[in-house]
């Protein structure tokens, strides 16, 4: 847009951010219930109001400096947004050639409007399905990306558990346990975010997210090493999709007006995402 092109943006999901994503639970509270931090990503967004960083306390009284969105993890993803043509809940099913543009429909192929550029941002294998008839070799590509799931738990208390840490990591089956109220810019309230590692995640891929929620939950207990009061609020989200495990070493893929990009093309965090939109974005210009 900046470039002076008129820029359309079709997310499937309520609103913008993708695996930043924030959800709100009962009573407004909010939880960073997918990537639990930013990490590279604030040297990229630096200039916006997006990024901050803060000091987690693990168990032991060791730290960790990490970078969170500010207020809530897609800060960076809305300041980013603020001024696009964005229409979320609409889900791209088909891309098909109308001449010298395409033309793109949803799942009742209901068409979504005809564009002289596509540039397909989901994860590699929605990806590679989307772009199967249209860009095939792109497709192919895409295809050879093998994503990892996870299954992560929103979990609030009403009183405050008084923990001597802000975060555990990579104990009893979870990647993360964060709490959310230690990071910058956020509510008060005893809210934590407990994510599956990879074998849990498969493990219980298919399974009820009730049941997953209290399994994480009991795993948290675990950590902590002595029972926890029952919470006031559990609930849990899988991420079928939540981490590439092979990522590209290509930037973005493109074959003519048809591009793809993501935190798959270069590497696998949000700060790959960035760089990998970016370098879509100049790509197209010099088509």
């Amino acid at each position: 847009q900046g470039a002076g092109h008129q820029v359309v943006v079709l997310e499937k999901s309520r609103g913008v951010g993708g695996r930043t994503a924030t959800r709100r639970g009962p009573s407004g509270l909010r939880f960073d219930h997918g990537a639990p931090f930013l990490h590279d990503q604030a040297s990229l967004l630096r200039r916006l109001a997006g990024p901050v960083g803060y000091r987690v306390v693990l168990p032991g009284g060791g730290t960790q400096d990490e970078v969170v969105g500010a207020g809530a993890n897609n800060a960076p993803a809305k300041v980013l947004a603020a001024d696009l043509d964005v229409r979320t809940g609409v889900r791209v099913a088909a891309i098909t050639s109308a001449g010298e543009r395409w033309a793109l429909a949803d799942d009742a192929g209901v068409g979504l409007g005809t564009f002289d550029a596509v540039v397909v941002t989901a994860p590699a294998p929605q990806t590679a399905a989307l772009l199967q008839s249209c860009a095939p070799r792109l497709a192919e590509r895409a295809s050879t990306v093998v994503f990892a799931p996870c299954w992560a738990a929103m979990v609030a208390w009403e009183q405050p558990l008084e923990l001597p840490f802000s975060a555990v990591s990579g104990a009893h089956g979870l990647v993360w346990a964060v709490a959310e109220e230690a990071k910058p810019g956020r509510a008060p309230g005893e809210r934590w975010v407990l994510q599956a590692d990879l074998r849990l995640s498969r493990e219980f891929l298919e399974a009820d997210a009730g049941e997953v929620g209290r399994q994480l939950l009991e795993r948290f207990a675990a950590c902590n090493g002595a029972p926890l009061p029952a919470p006031a609020f559990l609930t849990a989200h899988r991420w079928r999709y939540a981490q590439p495990v092979t990522p590209l070493p290509e930037l973005w893929l493109q074959d003519g007006l048809v591009l793809a990009a993501g935190d798959w093309c270069g590497g696998a965090t949000a700060g790959s995402a960035v760089r990998s939109g970016r370098a879509a974005a100049a790509a197209l210009e010099l088509t």
